[in-house]
């Protein structure tokens, strides 16, 4: 190696513009050339410290172990919105639902009322109900009434 051209690495160095590979090589070749700066590249040879063996390895593991915690963040905060809208539809389109229902079930009824003919002693009132004048109750409730004719 020239002279020449460590003295231009050593000053490169000293005005921090080399590379790695060029400070690798004035540090290994620091013992075959005079230099001010020999002693220095000396102490840092001997102290240069490796990495220890599996670091990369380790430094991976790491950076994915990172990303599956906030990839399990997402989805959760994902699954917990989806929880939260399938809630809220339940209870905003049931009560819809639930009238719905219920108006076809008045349909069905009065359907199958009109069906059958009017016992005898019966007669309309206003709403379009009959009443019983000379019948006996069997069953009522909010949705059906029956009664028995009596003769």
């Amino acid at each position: 190696m020239s002279r020449e051209k460590f003295e231009t690495l050593s000053e490169k160095y000293v005005a921090g513009d080399t590379s790695l590979s060029e400070e690798q090589f004035l540090c290994d070749n620091a013992q075959s050339v005079e230099s001010p700066l020999k002693p220095w590249l000396q102490f840092v040879n001997q102290n240069r410290s490796r990495a220890s063996f599996g670091l990369r390895e380790d430094i991976w593991q790491t950076i994915q172990e990172k990303r599956s915690k906030k990839r399990r963040m997402v989805v959760g905060v994902f699954a917990a919105a989806a929880s939260i809208l399938l809630l809220l539809g339940i209870f905003v389109f049931h009560p819809i639902q639930q009238e719905v229902r219920q108006n076809r079930k008045e349909q069905l009824l009065t359907e199958a009322l009109n069906m059958f003919e009017a016992p005898k002693g019966t007669a309309s009132d206003e709403s379009g109900r009959e009443t019983a004048k000379e019948a006996a109750l069997i069953y009522e409730d909010e949705m059906i009434i029956i009664y028995t004719a009596s003769e």
